[in-house]
Order: structure tokens, then sequence, then C-alpha cells
């Protein structure tokens, strides 16, 4: 049987190889055609060379592969968390979007986009979920939760019972949508980051 630590440290390495690709290769080719982007900013790469390509789809297929190894094995069938539900909703009384939007304080946006969002997030964190994506802007609002298949169904039927008026008022809606054999522990490239600062064995050199 895996365990989740060898699991945990196997995915992070090949992770931890298709984030330093980015960094090293994409990440110079975005801020020469960008020079005034944003920190953190997303944008489309147009112009990206064939090898590199061909490298990155490589190294992304690498991770894909050993987290659909992962979801097949019984032991990780609960743990693996494949769905991102978002609540998204319309934009609240009382917010200053523009003001909001300067200092990207995308917690802060939410909860001043109306008491509606502000309930929703509290609901959420308070059925024991994590929120792991948060965002604003354009007169509406998202926060997205990491789950596996049991935590997806419960969640979605949580906020669909505790508001109920809101959805059928077209306030909120409740999206659940595939996002990759997630592990719990390794979410996205920050969580990389972190898994290698905690286990000074790894090797993130």
């Amino acid at each position: 049987m895996l365990s989740y630590a060898d699991a945990e440290r196997k995915m992070a390495t090949l992770m931890l190889a298709e984030m330093k690709f980015h960094e090293e290769n994409i990440v110079p080719i975005i801020k020469k055609e960008n020079p005034d982007l944003a920190e953190g900013t997303m944008v489309p790469i147009t112009n990206l060379p064939e090898e590199l390509k061909q490298r990155r789809k490589s190294l992304h297929h690498d991770v894909e592969s050993y987290g659909k190894e992962l979801a097949a094995r019984p032991e990780f069938f609960d743990i693996m968390q494949p769905w991102m539900v978002d609540v998204v909703g319309c934009k609240g009384d009382g917010c200053d979007v523009k003001e909001v939007l300067e200092d990207l304080d995308f917690k802060r946006m939410i909860e001043q986009q109306g008491p509606l969002a502000a309930q929703v997030q509290k609901f959420i964190t308070e059925c024991g979920f994590e929120i792991s994506d948060r965002g604003g802007g354009g007169g509406s609002w998202h926060v997205g939760v990491p789950c596996n298949d049991v935590e997806a169904r419960k969640l979605c039927s949580l906020v669909h019972i505790q508001f109920k008026k809101a959805v059928d008022y077209r306030l909120i809606k409740v999206i659940r949508h595939f996002w990759g054999w997630k592990l719990p522990t390794l979410p996205n490239w920050n969580a990389v980051e972190e898994y290698f600062k905690d286990n000074k064995d790894g090797h993130s050199e």
C-alpha cells in the first residue's frame, strides 16, 4: 500500500519541476511581452517556441498522469480532490470596487461586496470547508473550495439548502467542475513551495 507521505513527495517533486520550468522559461517571455504587467497576473502566451511548448506539455502530463494513477488506487479513493465547487454571486451594495481592486485584497473585496457574499463565505467555513480561491470585480464575486466526491456533493447540497432563495432568484449560483486529480495538501504551486520549506530533505534546489 502506498503511503500518503510517499505519494505527496513524488507529486511535489513533479509539480516542482513544472513550476521551475515555468519560472525559468515562461515568466521571462511574459515579462518581455508585457513589461508593465502586475506581478502574478495571468496572460495568454501566443508565441511560445515549439520546443518550450512540448517541454511544458510533457511536464504537465507527468503531473496529470501521476494524479490519475493515485486516483485509481483504492487507498486514495476518498483522498483525492478532483472537484472545485465555486459559489458565484452578484455584487452587493456599498462596495467601492475600484478602491478595493487597487489594493488587490480579494478577501476584503468579497467581504465588502454585500452581506450575502460575507454570509456565504462564513457559512462555508463554519461547515468545515477550506476556501482556496476567492476573487471579485466586474459586478461579481466568487469563492472556490476543492473537494473530493463526497465533499463536493455535501457542499453543493448545503449551499442550495441554506441559500435556497438566493439561488432561486439567481443572486448566487453553485458550480462544480473538474479541476484535476489533486492531493489536498498540494492544490497549487504555492503549496509545493511550502512543502519543500517544511521538508528539508526534499530536493528543492
